[in-house]
């Protein structure tokens, strides 16, 4: 799972500018091999699942995750009202593997509190890539145990001590 924020979209020749950020929501291998793998009635379920797991995520950085800025060089941090985005599903890899993913693309604007549309700060966005990844991940897990009884096994990561989970009796091939 990764939420590419990093990835700037239709970026400008201004200083840095950018229109809006790519946030993107991968469910784990083997939960996406278990959508591709199921009946229609389950494959519902795990989508239903992930639509509910990234929407929570966007709520909770709704909340305490994007900001604005104002001020000289941007120093006073403004709340928003809420961004605007629009969410696109894609059911595959580029490799043609399952991969059940959404691509939430966020406008680099928002509402502050005081009505004014102003940038999103996206260094708070930034540092909270690998939370708000690993918040989605805990969340579809909940979701997916709940509707489907699922169990989770926890695998090890090529560039990190810390595991990651699948589910349970999905082999790695």
């Amino acid at each position: 799972l990764k939420i590419k924020a990093e990835e700037r979209i239709a970026e400008a020749k201004l200083a840095r500018a950018v229109a809006g950020f790519d946030l993107t929501f991968s469910a784990p291998k083997s939960v996406s091999v278990a959508w591709a793998l199921a009946d229609g009635g389950t494959q519902g379920v795990i989508y239903a699942a992930h639509q509910q797991a990234h929407a929570h995520v966007l709520r909770y950085a709704e909340q305490c995750v994007f900001t604005s800025r104002s001020g000289k060089n941007g120093v006073v941090q403004e709340e928003i009202r809420g961004v605007v985005g629009a969410a696109f599903d894609h059911w595959d890899s580029r490799a043609g593997d399952p991969q059940l993913h959404t691509h939430v693309v966020v406008m680099n604007r928002a509402q502050s509190a005081d009505g004014i549309w102003r940038t999103l700060d996206s260094r708070g966005m930034f540092r909270a890539t690998v939370g708000l990844s690993e918040m989605y991940n805990g969340v579809l897990s909940d979701f997916l145990t709940q509707a489907l009884g699922l169990g989770w096994e926890s695998t090890r990561r090529l560039h990190s001590q810390v595991p990651k989970y699948e589910v349970a009796g999905v082999p790695q091939e």
